[in-house]
């Protein structure tokens, strides 16, 4: 995998991980004990059950929630969130960082711009390896003062979007 398709695949899996781990129900103040936890929610968090007194409500909230949204995905979807988990595990500290910045700064974009982003993703994720490729190639060996403007002028180039399904992709 070359640096620029790694860097994508990165991105994704951050953004998955840290949509599932950071939004907490608005309906839940506080964590709850271990023995309260659906039989599904044991399941898919039994690897935080010797810890689970120490967690703070909030992390307990937030695990909870990304349980449900498990149990709900497909089978596919399951191995996709996988395989992206073992390529965040292997990323650094600093690569976590970056990452979750970059996060935050998407947060706090508009949500047409936002959503004009999430179409650009999609656009670039259905294209052919070989267009991908070539694209990456004329964007490495574009001049900066050329790039900052490129996106503005290439707006309306991709398609309108039917529905967000960023996290039912399949690899």
């Amino acid at each position: 995998m070359n640096r620029k398709t790694g860097s994508c695949l990165l991105i994704s899996v951050a953004l998955l991980f840290l949509l599932v781990m950071s939004h907490a129900s608005p309906a839940q103040d506080e964590g709850a004990p271990w023995e309260q936890l659906s039989n599904n929610e044991k399941k898919v968090l039994h690897s935080y059950a010797d810890r689970w007194k120490q967690l703070s409500p909030q992390q307990q909230i937030n695990l909870r929630k990304g349980a449900r949204r498990w149990a709900r995905m497909t089978r596919e979807e399951r191995q996709y969130i996988r395989d992206r988990f073992e390529v965040w595990k292997k990323m650094t500290p600093e690569q976590h960082q970056r990452i979750r910045m970059k996060y935050k700064q998407f947060r706090n974009l508009p949500a047409e711009e936002q959503e004009r982003l999430r179409r650009t993703q999609d656009w670039f994720q259905n294209l052919s390896p070989e267009r991908k490729e070539e694209l990456r190639r004329r964007w490495e060996h574009l001049p900066h003062s050329e790039r900052s403007g490129w996106w503005e002028r290439h707006r309306q180039t991709y398609p309108q979007r039917q529905s967000r399904q960023h996290m039912h992709r399949t690899p």
